[in-house]
């Protein structure tokens, strides 16, 4: 009796461990696996060991192993919106916003100072490097999605930037000093 009701917990949980995520695309492609993050209208999906970026705006719907997940909250909001301005932000701050240089050299600089102005910076379309005259979305730059999820991006972009720059100051710094008391 001991032994069959271990057999079936056993089975019961190897059963739930390999239930997953369904993710379905409006291509009507189905994926089953784990989402492991949703933010800025994309979803983070692993599935036979691999990792992918899915934009919201490509996903017919989100299945959840369990009810009670995190990005049940997220997945509901990214449905209810339209995501398409949201991912078109996203793509033109990447591509276009540019200014990774003036970044890097404020990192090595100012270091954490530079992050701290970044994070209060306000990046738009138009003080984007090449956003304005490169991107096809121009009817876009009003639009509050458009232009939120632009924002996060480029800051998310520069931030990056300017903690490559504060570690290559700080190493340079460290070579300087290690030099000296040699």
């Amino acid at each position: 009796m001991n032994k069959t009701i271990l057999i079936l917990t056993v089975l019961l949980i190897s059963t739930v461990a390999l239930a997953g995520d369904i993710l379905l695309l409006k291509n009507n492609m189905v994926f089953e696996g784990k989402v492991t993050n949703i933010k800025e209208c994309e979803v983070f999906f692993k599935a036979d060991r691999k990792k992918y970026v899915v934009p919201a705006s490509e996903i017919s719907s989100l299945k959840f192993e369990s009810p009670n997940k995190k990005f049940v909250l997220a997945s509901n909001v990214i449905a209810e919106g339209d995501s398409s301005a949201c991912v078109k932000g996203a793509s033109d701050a990447k591509k276009y916003h540019g200014k990774i240089a003036s970044h890097i050299v404020l990192g090595m600089f100012l270091g954490p100072y530079a992050m701290i102005g970044t994070a209060f910076a306000n990046p738009t379309p138009e003080k984007g490097e090449r956003t304005y005259t490169m991107s096809d979305n121009k009817e876009l730059f009003d639009d509050p999605d458009y232009l939120e999820c632009y924002k996060k991006k480029a800051k998310r972009k520069l931030i990056q930037m300017e903690a490559i720059g504060t570690g290559i100051g700080l190493t340079a710094l460290i070579i300087l000093l290690r030099d000296q008391f040699e």
